[in-house]
């Protein structure tokens, strides 16, 4: 180790780690939080606006809802006023839009840890994850958390991150070669669930898990970022799917099974509620605020 820091040293090689977006903050626990600004429809697919808690949408005034996600919260390639956690503020429950593009279980949980979400008191949060925790990649969330500390001092450990990077480039040869590890293992996924859970509870909110649906049709036609997943990979999330069930049962607190409810409504129209085998459309977004108005007693009194 002590030769390959020299062997880049003299190299010039210098410690730096970077996620290099236009829309993100680098942060060292949750690997980057959302920049608070304006935003073409070319960066997320429609117009958005991040307020200063790094929430999609308005600066919050009272809300009574925190919404914990990924890309399928934040509602990429939709407008704000699409997006499930802008139709609950749209009915009179105000709603924060805490989802962030790519972020798994494991950064959520430390980015509600080290940030504003939950000062406003929020009675309810959701928590949507689930997609980006069983994509595989050179190795977990976790392991390149502690490489990002470690390559504040050392070269090398930005060199393995400059690596990791690359290989989510979907036209690099390595690409489906180099991904051998869940991002956030099963074990990992319940424990991150529990720790939101916990970090909720402290903050005096009470919480429910959604199970994120699948579009396998869209999948075997996939262009892009899918085609390049295996149905491998996509067979992995019903894995998931059932750890958030599970966890629901064991924690006591509130669930809502999209996941069942999408599988219920399926038609001919593989297009009817996705944009793409994992993103809700409009209407599968209303499906969803309709499910969280209905379905969990007392939210409306919220």
């Amino acid at each position: 180790m002590l030769i390959a820091e020299t062997v880049l040293a003299v190299l010039g090689f210098q410690p730096q780690w970077r996620y290099c977006s236009r829309w993100a903050v680098d942060d060292l626990g949750c690997r980057y939080r959302p920049k608070p600004g304006l935003y073409p429809a070319e960066v997320f697919g429609a117009p958005a606006r991040v307020s200063s808690y790094g929430t999609r949408g308005a600066e919050p005034r009272r809300p009574r809802v925190l919404s914990l996600g990924d890309s399928c919260t934040f509602g990429v390639r939709l407008a704000e006023s699409e997006t499930y956690p802008a139709l609950l503020s749209a009915r009179g429950v105000e709603t924060m839009n805490a989802g962030v593009p790519g972020h798994n279980s494991f950064s959520g949980w430390r980015w509600l840890r080290a940030s504003r979400l939950l000062e406003p008191r929020p009675k309810l949060v959701t928590v949507y994850y689930g997609w980006n925790d069983h994509w595989r990649a050179a190795a977990s969330e976790k392991t390149f958390a502690g490489l990002r500390r470690w390559a504040v001092h050392s070269r090398l450990a930005s060199l393995l991150l400059r690596f990791q990077a690359s290989l989510w480039d979907t036209e690099s040869p390595v690409f489906g070669r180099m991904r051998w590890a869940a991002q956030v293992p099963l074990s990992q996924f319940k424990d991150n669930l529990r720790g939101i859970i916990g970090e909720a509870r402290s903050a005096g909110a009470q919480v429910v898990l959604i199970t994120a649906p699948a579009e396998p049709r869209l999948a075997e036609a996939g262009k892009g970022w899918f085609a390049s997943h295996s149905l491998g990979e996509l067979a992995d999330h019903e894995k998931y799917v059932a750890a958030v069930r599970e966890t629901a049962a064991q924690t006591g607190v509130g669930l809502v099974d999209l996941a069942a409810e999408m599988e219920a409504r399926r038609d001919r129209d593989p297009y009817r509620f996705f944009l793409d085998p994992m993103h809700l459309n409009a209407a599968g977004h209303r499906v969803l605020a309709d499910l969280l108005l209905l379905k969990i007693p007392g939210f409306g009194a919220i």
